[in-house]
């Protein structure tokens, strides 16, 4: 998978999960040791460069349930 496409399933993955990123046990997880967490209401758009989040958003594109 190239580069591009890689990044274009990402940023499908983060428009859907957008509403929900601060309801999202996993991520919160995830991010807790990270030094720029900020809790609760944490801006999830300040992480969109960072791997860990690239990482979080490729898992959940790769989850979706496409039965539907």
């Amino acid at each position: 998978m190239n580069a591009k496409k890689l990044n274009r399933l990402q940023e499908e993955a983060y428009q859907h999960i957008k509403p929900y990123l601060n309801k999202t046990e996993d991520l919160k997880k995830m991010c807790e040791s990270c030094e720029g967490y900020c809790g609760e209401e944490h801006n999830y758009e300040e992480c969109r460069n960072m791997q860990c989040f690239k990482f979080y958003l490729s898992h959940v594109y790769l989850n979706w349930d496409w039965s539907d």
